[in-house]
């Protein structure tokens, strides 16, 4: 699609969708308005709600995203753990968009074992 503007300036319009591999349902969708002067891109996201591990010890507050593999960080509050792996999960996101990859559907479980010592 093109689009012409009083000022001559020509826009080229597209949508890409990325759909979420499981539910066959868009994951993100991304508009592209490309101009002579400079590209113009805006995404329209959908929440995702993930699972988070948080474990304290003495030193403060360490977390990881089970369906991200390698998506982790830590803060000195369980608030600011929080908030970092909000922000962590983010960019793990968007690289893997940016590099064509898929996010992971992945189901988590919590369970316990008992161990004889």
């Amino acid at each position: 699609m093109q689009f012409s503007f009083s000022e001559g300036a020509v826009f080229d319009f597209s949508c890409i969708a990325v759909f979420d591999p499981v539910h066959f349902a868009p994951l993100h969708k991304f508009s592209f308005a490309i101009s002579s002067a400079r590209p113009i891109m805006a995404e329209d996201m959908k929440n995702l709600t993930l699972p988070i591990v948080i474990e304290a010890d003495k030193d403060g507050f360490f977390v990881s995203c089970p369906t991200l593999q390698g998506c982790y960080s830590q803060g000195e509050t369980y608030e600011e753990a929080v908030e970092n792996i909000k922000d962590a999960i983010k960019l793990h996101i968007t690289d893997r968009l940016a590099d064509g990859e898929e996010i992971p559907q992945v189901s988590v479980s919590l369970s316990t074992v008992e161990i004889a010592v």
